[in-house]
This record gives structure tokens, C-alpha cells and sequence, in this order.
């Protein structure tokens, strides 16, 4: 008598091809979620820095003490600051607003962080020396802010009438065309009842 116990050593070719689409139906449902990610979190980080902006407008506007936006090059952040008098020996220190969290400019990807460049009345200026700061009552500076990352890029801008920052240019595509930078008087344009 013989025996027929034969053991398979391999897949048959439906079987491959069954678990070849099974992967490829996984892989096109990941494939967008993981690039999608890095769009959403850069887009969370200009959406941070604009609130900073927004925060340094209204501190600078309504504030008692001067404060200012500055780049920590030691933990990677823009940090609103503000400045601080000592009363028993004069002396003035600047600390972070304990109501505005810094914003981090590192990625979860690798070790790449976003690059950013602040312009103050379309000057380049460096916040990680000195921070852009205004006193409180002053006029608030036309604010320029270049986001990147990659391929991404985003252009923030907060004219001094402003209170908070407008997102003008992302990915070098005019997103919001009808933005005016200059101030505009109703009431001499007779258009003083109008909503806005």
C-alpha cells in the first residue's frame, strides 16, 4: 500500500495573486494618509505661528509690558516673550508668556525642521539674536513671515492696522487675492454703517 501524504512546499498562483491584491488595496488607503501628514502638520505650524502673531498684536495693543516674538535656537521654537521689570534693582529680563505655548519647528519626520525668515517692514530680521519687539501703545511694524518645508511653503503677513496675520501665499499660489495692506478710513469713504 502506498502513501499519498504530499505536503505543499509553496503557494499556488491564486494564492499570490489574492494576497498581492490584498497588499496593493493596503497600501493605496496608507499611501495617501502618510504623505497627507506632512501637508497637515506644517499647515498646524503656520496655523501656530499665526496665533502667535495674533497674540503679539493684541499684547502690543492692549499689553502693559513690552513683548516680543523670538526664535529659540536651542529647543527650535518661536516663543512669545515678554518683558519684564524687576522693581527692587530696575533691571528687565525677558521671559516666555506663560498663555502662549511655543510653537515647534521640528518635524516628526527625520530630524528636518521648517526653516522660517521674519521680515519687519520688508527688512530681513533675525529674532534668534533679539527679539522682534514693539512697546506697548506703538505702532505695530508691517510683519512679513516665509514658512518652508520642503516643497511646501507658505507666506504670512500682518500689516501694522492689522490684528491678526492674513495667509497670503501658499506654495507660491495667491490664496487670498482681494487682501488689502493698507489701511482703510470708512468713515471718509462714506462707508461708515457697512458690516464688517
Amino acid at each position: 500500500m502506498k502513501n499519498w501524504n504530499h505536503f505543499r512546499l509553496g503557494l499556488s498562483l491564486i494564492e499570490v495573486m489574492i494576497a498581492i491584491s490584498i497588499l496593493a488595496i493596503i497600501t493605496s488607503l496608507m499611501v495617501p494618509r502618510i504623505s497627507g501628514n506632512k501637508q497637515r502638520g506644517f499647515d498646524k505650524t503656520c496655523e501656530e505661528i499665526g496665533d502667535i502673531l495674533m497674540m503679539f498684536g493684541m499684547r502690543t495693543r492692549e499689553g502693559r509690558s513690552r513683548s516680543g516674538i523670538y526664535l529659540n535656537t536651542d529647543t527650535n521654537s518661536i516663543e512669545l516673550l515678554k518683558l519684564n521689570r524687576n522693581e527692587l534693582n530696575g533691571d528687565n529680563s525677558w521671559e516666555i508668556d506663560p498663555f502662549v505655548k511655543p510653537v515647534s519647528l521640528k518635524t516628526d519626520q527625520s530630524d528636518s525642521t521648517i526653516e522660517i525668515n521674519f521680515y519687519e517692514d520688508q527688512s530681513p530680521i533675525d529674532i534668534s539674536i533679539w527679539p522682534l519687539s514693539v512697546a506697548p501703545g506703538d505702532p505695530i511694524p508691517f510683519i512679513e513671515v516665509l514658512v518652508k518645508f520642503e516643497n511646501l511653503e507658505n507666506r504670512l503677513i500682518m500689516p501694522s492696522h492689522s490684528l491678526a496675520p492674513t495667509l497670503l501665499y501658499q506654495n507660491d499660489e495667491l490664496v487670498n487675492e482681494n487682501f488689502n495692506t493698507n489701511a482703510i478710513d470708512l468713515d471718509a469713504e462714506g462707508r461708515s454703517r457697512e458690516d464688517w
